[in-house]
């Protein structure tokens, strides 16, 4: 995709639940953001051309970056990919449709969850489909297949 789309990419090594539950995950992947605007002229990058991408659970740091830079708490963004991504942590159809398939499957998504919030509640800043209002986040390329269990979430999303 960077060779494609000629871009500079930058890969966040963020750290995993549940030896390092939320908020670990998206402060890593927030540091990397602010970080990167920084030194954007060191690396030969333009600080008013960054998007944001992730897969899974990287998608869903993905679009919380979207909503802190939207809500003007990290630099501004030109767009969002999500792939596949994780973005609620409440029941859905395809959840339960796709509660024990050979793939990644329901049962493992609220595992996950659970892992990942470690007893917190949840909140917009941990499952960004908690969020109550979309506007004026950067354009999205949300991608999803239809015997995931995140499907109806991303379709809703």
């Amino acid at each position: 995709l960077a060779r494609r789309a000629r871009c500079c990419v930058v890969s966040v090594d963020y750290r995993l639940a549940p030896e390092h539950p939320y908020p670990g995950a998206l402060e890593d992947a927030t540091a990397v953001l602010n970080w990167l605007v920084s030194n954007a002229t060191q690396l030969g990058i333009d600080p008013h051309r960054v998007a944001v991408a992730g897969s899974s659970a990287g998608a869903a740091l993905a679009a919380c970056l979207a909503h802190a830079a939207t809500d003007g708490a990290l630099p501004p963004l030109l767009f969002q990919l999500l792939h596949q991504p994780v973005l609620d942590d409440r029941p859905t159809a395809s959840r339960r449709e796709f509660r024990a398939t050979p793939a990644f499957d329901g049962e493992a998504a609220d595992l996950m969850w659970r892992h990942y919030l470690a007893g917190r509640e949840p909140s917009a800043s941990a499952a960004p489909a908690r969020r109550e209002n979309l506007a004026g986040l950067p354009p999205a390329l949300i991608t999803c297949a239809e015997i995931d269990p995140f499907r109806d979430e991303a379709v809703e999303y």
